[in-house]
């Protein structure tokens, strides 16, 4: 087995720990029932450009986790089984690590990662069950990219904190929810944080980021 490849499926383990594989119901809309359902992960790793196709449930949204350990672009963009293109899904010089979340609508399917890179590079695809979970009054100190998880009670607050001394990225922020994808938060400027509602259905985050932030997420006042 290669270093990397070890590497990789032990850090599946830890992504994966203790994550249920059952459904979470009364999730409808972008996000249905059977969302949250058990599915095998899928390692790939490579290095330079490649392209890989992959096998995952049909209209099942997923995580994608990757890593890069180059000094140059690193471009990952997903297609369909007709080939057509989806979405870019990692776009970073250098080494990076995030996660991403595909195939949110059932029109998306994705059968293939197109790599752009200079070093070696690793892709998994998860299950939703495998990002971390924030409840109320919990709080989850993120970097980069990443997707989290919330189960709410009832309308609740979202309060972000953005560390200083980010890389200069866009920071965004949007909720999936009964009601579909909604954008929470969109600044490009100087940014250290504030609050925004959320709906009582909201199930995923997404946040884009170029370095450290902090969430909490409290009951609406």
């Amino acid at each position: 087995m290669r270093p990397r490849t070890a590497r990789l499926i032990a850090v599946l383990a830890l992504l994966l720990a203790g994550c249920g594989t059952g459904a979470r119901p009364g999730l409808l809309g972008a996000v249905g029932p059977g969302s949250f359902q058990w599915m095998a992960p899928i390692a790939l790793s490579g290095t330079g450009d490649s392209a890989v196709d992959i096998n995952k449930p049909d209209n099942q949204p997923a995580l994608v986790w990757a890593t890069h350990d180059g000094a140059g672009p690193f471009v990952v963009v997903n297609f369909d089984e007709t080939h057509n293109r989806i979405d870019t899904l990692f776009d970073a010089v250098g080494e990076y690590k995030g996660m991403v979340l595909i195939d949110l609508i059932p029109e998306e399917n994705t059968t293939r990662f197109s790599v752009t890179a200079d070093g070696a590079w690793d892709l998994a695809v998860l299950p939703l069950s495998a990002a971390p979970e924030v409840r109320f009054s919990q709080g989850y100190v993120g970097g980069g990219d990443q997707v989290v998880r919330t189960t709410l009670d009832g309308p609740g607050t979202l309060i972000l904190k953005v560390y200083p001394g980010a890389a200069p990225k866009p920071f965004v922020v949007t909720g999936v929810s009964d009601k579909g994808r909604e954008l929470l938060v969109n600044e490009t400027g100087v940014y250290d944080g504030g609050s925004v509602p959320l709906d009582a259905s909201t199930r995923l985050l997404t946040v884009q980021a170029g370095g450290g932030w902090l969430l909490t997420i409290i009951p609406a006042q």
